[in-house]
């Protein structure tokens, strides 16, 4: 029994070199896997470039809008349509157009501009008080 462990029989040896089998078909799989996770890594980094590109955009946007909050401010102060914060320049017909910013007054929905300078900077109906 001793010289069997020692010395394998054939259809030991076949099954050992299905194990080997075994163990390399997955590395021959492995390449594949390679040649694909570097193209998701390629891929990664054409998303970080468009990313970063997109960034630039906004931080573009949020200056602009800084601005026409800053514009719309002080329009907001001094526009004569503005009373009580409500825009009596414009009539809206449907409530949802811009939820939260539409009021009834006077039979009529308008729109409450205190806080929404980014509206007032925008308006072309604004027109001084004297």
């Amino acid at each position: 029994m001793a010289l069997e462990a020692v010395n394998p029989s054939v259809e030991e040896r076949e099954g050992e070199h299905e194990r080997v089998e075994s163990v390399i078909e997955p590395t021959v799989e492995l390449g594949g896997f390679e040649r694909r996770l570097g193209e998701v890594e390629g891929r990664v980094v054409e998303f970080a470039k468009r990313l970063e590109g997109l960034e630039r955009t906004v931080s573009g946007f949020e200056e602009l809008i800084a601005a026409i909050r800053c514009v719309g401010a002080w329009k907001c102060s001094t526009c004569i349509h503005n009373v009580d914060g409500v825009c009596y320049a414009w009539r809206v017909r449907d409530k949802t157009i811009l939820p939260g910013r539409v009021v009834e007054k006077d039979g009529a929905l308008r729109i409450a501009v205190r806080g929404f300078e980014v509206f007032c900077g925008v308006c072309p109906l604004y027109k001084p008080r004297r």
